[in-house]
This record gives C-alpha cells, sequence and structure tokens, in this order.
C-alpha cells in the first residue's frame, strides 16, 4: 500500500508541475491573441467606412453626370431628329399628302418637291436624300446619325457652311427667293401657310430647348444630385447639407465636375423673308409680291440650333473627370487620425483620406472631341463609372 501511495503522490505532483508549465506560456499568449482580435474589429471598422464613402461617391458621381448626358442627348434630338422628322411628314412628296406638296414650274419643266426646295435653302436638316427616299429605320442601329443641313447653302448674301460645330446664321432666313418663284406657281396663301408651319415648329422646339437648358443650369447651380446623394449615403454634413461634397466636386480643378458644367449656346435668326404669287388684278394678275421688310420675331429670335460652347468640357468629360472626396477618420487603438492621414492621405484634399471615382460621358466620338450634339446630332450619350 506505501507503494501504492508513493506511485500516485507522484503522479500527482508531476501533474501539477506539467500544468504550471502551460499557464506561463497563456499569460502571453492570450493577450496577444485579444489584441489581434481587436485589431481585426479596428480594421473592419475602417474598412466599413472607406466602402460606405466609396459607394456615397459613386452613387453621387454617376447620378449628378447622368443629368448631363440626359441634357446632351435631348438637345442633340431637338437638333436634328425632331425637325427632321416633322419636316419630313409635313412637307416630302413621297408620304401621306405628298402630291400637294408639288410646287409646279411656269416653264412647264418637272414640278418641284417642298421638301426639296426648303432644305436647299438651310430651312431644316435632314437624313438622306432631299427627295425623303431615304430609309432611317436603321437610324437607332447606326454609330452616327447623319442629320445635316445642305452642304452650302446661299444665307446672307454668301455661301455658309452650317454643318460645322459653331455655324453662325444670318439675321434673315429666306424661305422663297423672288427670283425662283417668278419661276414657279406659288400662292400667296400657301405660302404663309408653310411660313407659319415652319416658325410654329421652330418656336416650338426653341421653347422645349429653352426649358431644357434652364433645368440643367438650376439643377447645376449648386449640383445638388451630387451633394444631396452624398449627404443620404453618408449621413455627413448634417449642420450644413447644401455644401455638402464640396472637395468632391473641385478637388481636381480643371478635370473636376464644377469646372466642366456645360455651357450650352442657342442659336437663333431675328426675321424671315418670302416671296410668292398673289392675285392682285390688272394686267399681271397672279404678280410676284414679297414681304417687305421681312417677318420679324420677339427678341431673341426664331430658334435654329443649339451647340455646345465649351467644346473642351466634351473631351474631358469623355477621358474621365475625376472625383476626391475627402472623409474625417476617427482615432483608433492602434493609430491616431493624424497618423492614418499621413499614411493613406491624398495629395488632392490636402493629405486627408480620401476615396476616389472617375466618372466619364461619352458618346460614339468620344474618341475624336466627344461632340455628338451638332453636327451629326447622335442622342447616345452614356454616363460610365470608372474606379
Amino acid at each position: 500500500m506505501k507503494l501504492t501511495d508513493t506511485i500516485l503522490g507522484a503522479m500527482r505532483r508531476a501533474a501539477l508541475t506539467r500544468g504550471g508549465q502551460v499557464a506561463i506560456p497563456a499569460v502571453f499568449i492570450v493577450p496577444t491573441l485579444f489584441m489581434f482580435v481587436y485589431l481585426l474589429f479596428e480594421t473592419a471598422k475602417l474598412s466599413r467606412e472607406k466602402i460606405r464613402h466609396q459607394f456615397a461617391v459613386d452613387s453621387a458621381a454617376f447620378i449628378e453626370m447622368s443629368g448631363t448626358s440626359d441634357f446632351l442627348n435631348r438637345t442633340a434630338y431637338v437638333n436634328g431628329a425632331f425637325p427632321y422628322r416633322i419636316f419630313r411628314e409635313a412637307f416630302a412628296c413621297n408620304v401621306s399628302g405628298g402630291d400637294g406638296n408639288l410646287v409646279p414650274k411656269t416653264d412647264d419643266t418637272k414640278d418641284e418637291c417642298l421638301y426639296a426646295l426648303l432644305y436647299n435653302v438651310g430651312a431644316f436638316p435632314i437624313y438622306g436624300s432631299d427627295d425623303a427616299s431615304s430609309d432611317d429605320s436603321a437610324l437607332d442601329s447606326e454609330k452616327l446619325w447623319k442629320v445635316a443641313f445642305a452642304p452650302r447653302v446661299t444665307m446672307g448674301g454668301g455661301t455658309v457652311n452650317l454643318n460645322v460645330d459653331n455655324p453662325s446664321f444670318p439675321e434673315t432666313m429666306v424661305l422663297f427667293e423672288k427670283s425662283k418663284v417668278t419661276r414657279m406657281y406659288l400662292g400667296w396663301e400657301a405660302a404663309n401657310s408653310i411660313f407659319n408651319t415652319y416658325a410654329t415648329v421652330y418656336m416650338l422646339l426653341g421653347d422645349v430647348q429653352s426649358a431644357q437648358r434652364s433645368v440643367y443650369e438650376k439643377l447645376t447651380e449648386r449640383f445638388n444630385f451630387y451633394r444631396k446623394s452624398y449627404y443620404l449615403n453618408t449621413g455627413e454634413c448634417q449642420d450644413s447639407p447644401d455644401s455638402c461634397g464640396e472637395m468632391g466636386l473641385t478637388a481636381s480643378g480643371t478635370n473636376s465636375i464644377v469646372n466642366n458644367k456645360i455651357k450650352m449656346k442657342m442659336n437663333y435668326i431675328q426675321s424671315v423673308y418670302i416671296a410668292a404669287r398673289k392675285l392682285v388684278g390688272g394686267m399681271d394678275p397672279l404678280r410676284v409680291v414679297e414681304t417687305d421688310p421681312p417677318v420679324a420675331f420677339q427678341a431673341p429670335g426664331l430658334f435654329q440650333l443649339s451647340v455646345v460652347q465649351n467644346r473642351d468640357a466634351l473631351s474631358s468629360m469623355a477621358q474621365g473627370l475625376d472625383v476626391y472626396q475627402d472623409w474625417d477618420v476617427s482615432d483608433t487603438y492602434f493609430a491616431k487620425a493624424s497618423e492614418l492621414k499621413a499614411l493613406a492621405g491624398c495629395q488632392q484634399v490636402g493629405n486627408k483620406v480620401c476615396v476616389h471615382a472617375r466618372i466619364a460621358v461619352q458618346c460614339p466620338r468620344y474618341n475624336s472631341g466627344n461632340n455628338c450634339v451638332w453636327p451629326n446630332p447622335t442622342p447616345k450619350y452614356q454616363t460610365r463609372l470608372y474606379p
């Protein structure tokens, strides 16, 4: 029995000795594991905040520039597709009601179609040929919509090219020139009806474009879409939501959203001249008479076309505008906010912690000026977000 007790006592003493050997390393390992878990927790908090701010900036930039692409697309429609389709339906000679749009000649030569007659004096742009025989059903699949005025138009005593980035319109549009009307049977009432249609369409298009430009300028006056989106997705700027996101809008200088706001110019004519035959009696009952002076419009005139004045902004948008948005980072258990800024600060925002996005507005001509407003007005601008 004594031998058994001795053996059991020795075993218990050995077990106690091994337990002490485990306890000593545990004193160092457990705090280290705790520190590691806390480090993961702090890192996760920072990552979550950065992801949240990155999402907010991406969303704000995309929403802001989507308004620009919509405005450019709507302007392209007003410049090209709308007047082309409207006047094609009204004056073409191979669509419904077309026979009434033929103007007889006095020399018994082939009748002239109003669609070609008005197109050749620069009254409106068209797609395809001036006899309205072109099939425009495939426009949507074309890379560029080649809607254009006649190549060379006689206006204001000279020949002008209206199919350039910034065309010059004369003060007076000559719809029916007296020298041409003397060789036609175009009645005064018919000429006035055509003039009224022409003026009504372009007054309507001018009102539409003016309203579109006013809305765009109002929305980009303070770039509220960017500010409100950033505010709603981050909860920052609660004391001053109107100035929220200021750094993101301006930090990249000449390549910022603020410095690349579109400036749209609307072109007008001041009056319209027409000549036609009018029943006046006497030896020459159908005498050619003319508007003297031309029919004038109230200021600013009769709308014709919109063009982008700052085309360098379109080029910048094609490459992408940079958005650097700073955000406040708090002290952590392992580093102070100032240390984090020194390690991960962005020079563009004064070495503060920031997130970055690059937002682009591109049309099929993005490699050659990115101008699809005029000429070749193609409403295919898209907003693209890059990391």
